[in-house]
């Protein structure tokens, strides 16, 4: 599962010096941020699936991936703590 953060296309001579050769390198491209995977149980308290950014050291673990590789979306509710922010 990874959280999509940006969708962009490259120039053209750029499509020509990382996909040299390839008949069709893909037109959109996205950089997404990678969550854990599903726990193989919910959470007992909240009857849901808990997930957390994956991290490598302090830094989020991202990639970018033809936006064709995208499969669905889900929506993630984020844990506040004791308080939500009011704005929110």
């Amino acid at each position: 599962m990874a959280q999509l953060r940006l969708v962009f296309q490259l120039p053209e001579e750029a499509k020509n010096d990382l996909f040299p050769g390839h008949p069709s390198p893909p037109e959109y491209l996205a950089y997404i941020e990678h969550f854990t995977p599903f726990p193989r149980l919910p959470d007992p308290a909240t009857g849901l699936y808990q997930v957390s950014r994956s991290l490598r050291g302090t830094s989020r673990l991202a990639s970018i991936i033809p936006v064709e590789h995208i499969l669905r979306s889900c929506h993630l509710i984020p844990r506040f703590g004791a308080v939500a922010p009011r704005e929110w």
